[in-house]
């Protein structure tokens, strides 16, 4: 959990204005990226699935579209959303802020997970380390598949932690934020699943701590479940 310090609270500002720096950089560039190698083709798929959807499953051309219904088609379909919202707009802008987002989200996600873990001047260092890395700010705006499911699983293992260290009874909130991130990253890849593994042994941890027989683990481990 966090802890405070001598220099909490400037660390928590200093992350915060960091944040900020980025959704002012993020809205002043995000308009100027090309296009990556798949992504005319994923959005194609978006439209494609966002038509099945809104046919009441009845349009199937998404799965005549080459093998992208085997794929996680999430980000996708928020993109070809955010076109019937903005149809002026050109959809390879609202594809980069989109993605941009999921970057911040990201960044935000290793802040929260490093202070509650060491305290704000860990939250403070893991945004620092991950604004300067390349792989991730030089690529947000347009790896709409790999930065948008690192966001999720990093939220998952945030919100992981959280539930798993307030057994048998974590806070509702963090419950639902669990779900939310697990959702939302198996909508984008079947590798989410190692999210759930993460759970599951903590979960078992927990569950051993808790006595030295097999009945009270068993019931702790009931009561987790029932919990989450």
């Amino acid at each position: 959990m966090a802890r405070s310090g001598v220099g909490a609270g400037l660390a928590d500002r200093l992350s915060w204005g960091l944040l900020l720096a980025w959704a002012v950089a993020i809205g002043l560039t995000f308009d100027q990226y090309g296009l990556s190698n798949d992504e005319e083709v994923q959005h194609t798929y978006g439209r494609l699935l966002l038509a099945y959807l809104s046919s009441g499953f009845a349009d199937e051309g998404l799965f005549a579209y080459k093998n992208l219904y085997l794929y996680g088609g999430f980000f996708d379909l928020l993109a070809a959303l955010a076109e019937t919202v903005w149809p002026a707009a050109n959809p390879w802008d609202l594809r980069h802020g989109l993605s941009a987002l999921f970057g911040l989200a990201g960044l935000a996600g290793v802040w929260v997970l490093g202070r509650w873990l060491a305290g704000p001047a860990t939250g403070l260092a893991a945004v620092v380390i991950l604004s300067l890395t390349g792989a991730w700010t030089g690529a947000m705006f347009t790896h709409t598949k790999d930065v948008p499911f690192a966001t999720t699983m990093v939220w998952a293992l945030y919100f992981s932690v959280r539930v798993v260290s307030a057994l048998p009874r974590p806070a509702l909130r963090h419950a639902l934020g669990l779900g939310l991130a697990l959702g939302c990253a198996f909508g984008l890849r079947v590798g989410a699943v190692f999210a759930v593994f993460y759970l599951g042994m903590g979960m078992l941890f927990m569950a051993w701590r808790e006595g030295s027989s097999a009945v009270p683990r068993l019931v702790f481990l009931a009561r987790s479940l029932a919990a989450i």
